[in-house]
């Protein structure tokens, strides 16, 4: 009935206890399958020894996290597409409900409520499609730091009217994604030109534009330790959040040569300044 799909990169510290997760709260006919991108550390041996049932795919390369994914549905043998980050454990929940809404209605992509793991507080993984505005009033720009609940941040990051409400969104976090298979290979899955970052908003882009809603479902819940790409950050993974930018920008945005010149510029800036930051950060390491 369900495929949970879970790609993973050195992720020892976190995958024991999100497969324990899954085998705790799916209630429904479902299987588990890890995509390893060639994984440094023992993350392979867990799942090997310790998770018998889940079947693992291993590339002897990292070739990015779309790569992943796309590799996860190809070899999936269920309906519906349960994608789910290793840092992220899904809590008790009604999937079933969820599955048969997916199934009977005009929807490609269902968002559960993702939380906090320490304060349970909803993390702003259901958004608005960012426009150029964005680039300003982003989660970690200066000015929704020093005025965190301005109009223009609000808009993008947290448009939920209600934490608890069924209800149609632009995008969701690809940490957690409950998507149907026949809709996802009818759009080409996730586009391999995004290494990691900026994949799952343009899937949900590309989905809106084929008719199909993508809806956020709080009857689903989700625990999500999010942020550790910044939490041990590198110059590698910065480089792909914009490289993401700039490939997002080249697909979805309307282009003349001005705007491009400045957008361009902003984002190599942008790249400098969180750059300088990342390595600061591991020199206090």
């Amino acid at each position: 009935m369900i495929s949970f799909i879970i790609v993973t990169y050195n992720s020892e510290k976190y995958i024991r206890e999100c497969l324990n997760h899954i085998l705790d709260a799916a209630d429904i006919p479902y299987e588990i399958i890890v995509v390893d991108n060639d994984s440094k550390d023992s993350t392979r041996q867990i799942v090997k020894n310790e998770f018998k049932s889940v079947r693992l795919i291993e590339s002897d390369k990292n070739l990015g996290y779309a790569y992943g994914v796309n590799t996860g549905v190809r070899n999936a043998n269920k309906d519906i597409i349960f994608l789910l980050n290793p840092d992220a454990r899904i809590l008790p929940s009604n999937l079933l409900d969820s599955i048969t809404y997916i199934s009977s209605n005009h929807v490609g992509v269902l968002g559960p409520k993702v939380t906090n793991p320490h304060d349970a507080g909803r993390q702003f993984s259901a958004r608005r499609f960012p426009t150029l505005r964005t680039g300003i009033f982003n989660k970690s720009s200066i000015f929704t730091s020093l005025i965190p609940n301005n109009k223009f941040s609000r808009e993008y990051l947290n448009p939920i009217v209600s934490d608890d409400k069924l209800q149609q969104i632009d995008w969701v976090s690809g940490c957690a994604m409950i998507f149907r298979k026949d809709v996802f290979n009818l759009i080409g899955g996730f586009d391999e030109d995004f290494f990691v970052f900026y994949e799952d908003i343009d899937f949900c882009n590309r989905l809106n534009k084929t008719g199909y809603k993508v809806v956020y479902n709080p009857a689903v819940v989700v625990s999500h330790e999010i942020g550790i790409s910044k939490t041990v950050p590198t110059i590698r993974i910065n480089y792909e959040r914009h490289r993401g930018m700039w490939v997002y920008y080249l697909k979805h945005f309307q282009r003349n040569g001005l705007l491009d010149a400045i957008v361009v510029c902003g984002i190599i800036l942008r790249f400098i300044v969180t750059s300088i930051k990342v390595l600061l950060k591991q020199v206090v390491r």
